[in-house]
């Protein structure tokens, strides 16, 4: 990755962020217009034109589904950004992106509808309609921008790139660049080889940006001297110039250049970068620990009631666990033991089945008949969707671990405690307790690093099977 210093390069961020509002407004506008224009197409079949025939179009109310847009904007935002149109400005996408980004969000804010109980009123022809229209408006959107840049962007054939750096780091990135190599400068006098030409000492980059043609210069190795004169030689000619960001050579953190009112960072994070889809998941989790609790609203009285009736104790059982970061919250779940059940954990240490610092254990005495139904078919797991709903857990996400527990972490494996904790994981649907505790924590890792909303929905739909079989369960 390069950290790019000019605000009119097409990869940089404010760009970017330029063109997903212009998308933004232009398919907010496109959603109001095809509203309106429905609603008068409606009010003129219904002139008399036949006797006695019913309209054909029904009636919508334009102040409700112009609500909406709140919903279909930021879905197309985030496919067209999962499409990744936003990452080379100068090449508008093409129509089968456009197409295949159109067809994934109607399908996201379809259930997105269903979750919000908004279908009973929603103009299904119109939403098709909209995501039909979407692709043509974001290409205007995409050529408005292009005319409103102060700088048109270049075709990457006449992008004309100046290379700072050593023969080895400048050959290694050559495959990546699509633009014009114009030479190299090396930083050192006796660097000499490689396939490019060598342009002379980096004393002479001042005059070479006179009288060359170069639309941007690359240091491709991190030197804080040859950066200083780089900068001074670059930015006051208005010529944009790059480094190499990941000059620690990271193999899990990622760097990436943000903005903090008016101070740059350059940060180093293992977490993704995608504010558009954490925004969406979080949506997401809302929406759908809603809809949880209403469909499991009888599943959990039910439970409440067996849980009372059997011993006469509280029905719900909070926890103090470790979220993201090392927070703590209060977890909440139906109480599935005897009263002071954790007062007598010591005595049944020996009955440990689990490695690590984790307890488990298949016939663990403290384990009510009613709660070992509820564990068994996870429904004691359901309170948490209150958790969901505060922000302090996630539908998917690792398990929130035990304060004791965090710990006996090892070093690597406190990694899992960078993302907000969840209900299912991977570990969830791969074993749960037949699994040894680093495989465990290796599989949350390894959701960590592949994360994506897809993958989410994916196990999600994995735990429905997993908890009606009791699969792993203890």
């Amino acid at each position: 990755m390069y950290i790019e210093y000019d605000t009119m390069n097409h990869t940089d961020p404010s760009n970017r962020a330029r063109a997903m509002a212009l998308d933004g407004a232009a398919l907010t506008g496109l959603w109001l217009v095809m509203t309106a224009a429905r609603s008068v197409l409606r009010d003129l079949w219904t002139l008399d034109l036949i006797p006695g025939a019913d309209p054909i179009l029904e009636e919508v109310s334009f102040a409700l589904h112009a609500w909406m847009a709140l919903v279909l904007t930021p879905a197309w935002l985030w496919t067209l950004a999962r499409m990744r149109t936003y990452d080379d400005l100068h090449k508008p996408p093409s129509g089968g992106t456009l197409l295949r980004a159109s067809a994934l969000a109607l399908l996201l804010s379809l259930g997105l509808f269903f979750a919000l109980h908004t279908t009973d009123f929603l103009s299904r022809s119109l939403v098709f309609s909209f995501a039909i229209a979407s692709a043509p408006c974001i290409s205007m959107s995409r050529a408005l921008l292009r005319r409103m840049s102060a700088r048109a962007l270049p075709d990457s054939d006449e992008w004309q790139v100046l290379l700072i750096g050593s023969a080895d780091s400048t050959v290694s990135i050559l495959s990546d660049l699509r633009a014009k190599i114009v030479g190299r400068i090396p930083l050192h006098p006796d660097d000499n080889g490689g396939p490019l030409p060598v342009l002379g000492p980096l004393t002479h980059l001042e005059q070479l940006l006179l009288d060359n043609t170069i639309d941007q210069v690359l240091l491709t190795e991190w030197d804080h001297d040859a950066l200083q004169q780089v900068a001074r030689c670059c930015e006051e000619p208005g010529v944009p110039f790059s480094v190499a960001a990941n000059f620690l050579n990271l193999t899990l953190a990622q760097p990436r250049l943000e903005r903090h009112s008016s101070t740059d960072l350059l940060t180093f994070s293992t977490l993704p970068s995608a504010p558009i889809a954490l925004a969406t998941k979080r949506i997401l989790d809302i929406a759908g620990a809603v809809l949880l609790l209403l469909l499991s609203a009888p599943i959990m009285l039910l439970a409440a009631a067996a849980i009372r009736l059997t011993d006469g104790g509280p029905v719900l059982f909070s926890q103090e666990r470790v979220g993201r970061f090392g927070r703590r919250f209060t977890m909440l779940k139906f109480r599935s033991m005897i009263l002071d059940a954790e007062k007598g954990r010591a005595d049944i240490a020996h009955l440990n089945e689990m490695d690590g610092p984790v307890f488990k254990a298949t016939r663990d005495p403290r384990i009510t008949r009613v709660g070992r139904w509820l564990r068994r078919l996870s429904i004691d797991e359901l309170p948490q969707l209150v958790n969901v709903l505060r922000g302090e857990m996630s539908l998917v996400g690792p398990r929130p671990p035990l304060p004791d527990e965090v710990t006996s972490y090892q070093r690597w494996q406190r990694r899992r405690l960078s993302v907000r904790p969840g209900l299912t994981c991977i570990w969830q649907v791969s074993g749960r307790n037949q699994l040894d505790f680093d495989t465990w924590i290796r599989l949350d890792l390894e959701y960590i690093d592949n994360w994506s909303l897809l993958l989410d929905i994916k196990l999600l739909l994995q735990t429905v099977p997993a908890v009606l079989t009791g699969y792993g369960a203890r």
